[in-house]
């Protein structure tokens, strides 16, 4: 299951609300600052899904930086 898939799949769920998609390639520093913009914009968010190991390491490099990687769920 990747994007669009995942998307569709996460909105039947009513425990989760999707709020917003990024498209970030596979840059690691784009992942890294396109997750502080989703911070900022999201401050109660919970949960991230990602699917890429370089995007991993730039949402996780955030969520330390952002001091809500206690707070926040990332999934890939």
């Amino acid at each position: 299951m990747r994007g669009g898939t995942f998307i569709r799949e996460k909105k039947k769920q009513k425990k989760m609300n999707h709020v917003d998609a990024y498209y970030v390639g596979m840059s690691r520093e784009q992942a890294h600052k396109e997750t502080l913009d989703i911070l900022c914009n999201h401050p109660k968010l919970d949960f991230i899904f990602n699917r890429s190991i370089d995007v991993s390491f730039g949402v996780s490099n955030s969520l330390k930086k952002s001091e809500k990687i206690s707070q926040i769920k990332s999934e890939d």
